[in-house]
């Protein structure tokens, strides 16, 4: 996780109760350690490590209980999260790791971005608190939408890992088909530039997308993913802008600002509400 996200995330920790926060905490940690298994780990041990959790997710979801570190089997107990969103995880890294984010196809980026960002969202509703079938969309759609900011800000840093996140179909239509990571370095101002209506466009229809699932059951129970959203969000509009993306001070105002917004106006026009009334 980024420090951008780790920062958000911590905001958004406050707003929750003792019981939500350490069950957050543990998702978060699992997060974490695998994301550092895919970033920081020789490839064949990467490979091993990723194997030797999705074993352990299956051993637990058996009936195993001894199988998970016990704050993250409290929480999955406690918050019934599904396991197919622990495996997504695992299977983002493992794409990672095996080296398969090399000019991907929309199609295979769409699903490393599901894996890797979307399923956090989706472990997190149930810790929310959130209730309304709309919700699991946003958590899809930001994962889309912020994975997305988070490419655009590390072209040049993923290049170093030998890695290329920018879909096929862009770099084919920039005249960049076949670019190769070491030219991405020599090349990224006029890659950028040349990627930057389609980047927008993904990124705008996504947030659009998220925004209007929000229902009004939900719309507070989400603040939390608010705060992490208008993070990246502030970073996008910097970049934009040519600005540094760097977190400054006074973000956590506006954040804290956007977000209240959102969720007045979702608890008066979102989504009506699903089910009897709460």
């Amino acid at each position: 996780m980024q420090p951008e996200a780790q920062s958000s995330f911590a905001l958004g920790m406050r707003m929750l109760s003792r019981e939500r926060r350490r069950s957050l905490h543990a998702v978060y940690r699992f997060c974490h350690t695998v994301d550092a298994l895919a970033d920081e780990t020789e490839r064949e041990i990467a490979l091993d490590e990723l194997e030797a959790w999705r074993q352990r997710l299956e051993r637990f979801y058996a009936g195993d209980t001894n199988a998970l570190p016990s704050e993250l089997a409290t929480a999955i107990t406690q918050y019934d999260l599904e396991k197919r969103y622990f495996l997504g995880m695992l299977e983002g890294m493992r794409m990672d790791v095996a080296g398969e984010m090399l000019r991907p196809t929309q199609v295979l980026l769409e699903r490393y971005c599901y894996n890797v960002a979307g399923c956090a969202g989706l472990l997190s509703l149930p810790i929310f608190g959130c209730q309304h079938p709309a919700s699991v969309e946003i958590a899809k759609a930001l994962g889309q939408g912020l994975q997305h900011i988070n490419i655009w800000r590390d072209i040049e840093e993923d290049a170093t890992r030998g890695r290329i996140y920018l879909p096929k179909e862009w770099l084919e239509k920039a005249g960049y088909g076949n670019i190769a990571p070491e030219e991405v370095l020599r090349e990224a101002a006029v890659l950028r530039h040349a990627c930057l209506p389609y980047m927008q466009a993904s990124i705008a229809t996504q947030l659009r997308k998220a925004k209007d699932h929000i229902s009004r059951q939900d719309a507070w129970a989400l603040f939390p993913a608010y705060l992490m959203w208008f993070r990246y969000e502030i970073m996008w509009e910097r970049m934009l802008r040519h600005q540094s993306s760097r977190k400054r001070k006074r973000d956590i105002p506006l954040i804290l600002l956007r977000a209240m917004r959102l969720a007045l106006k979702k608890q008066i026009n979102g989504v009506p509400r699903y089910g009897p009334a709460q």
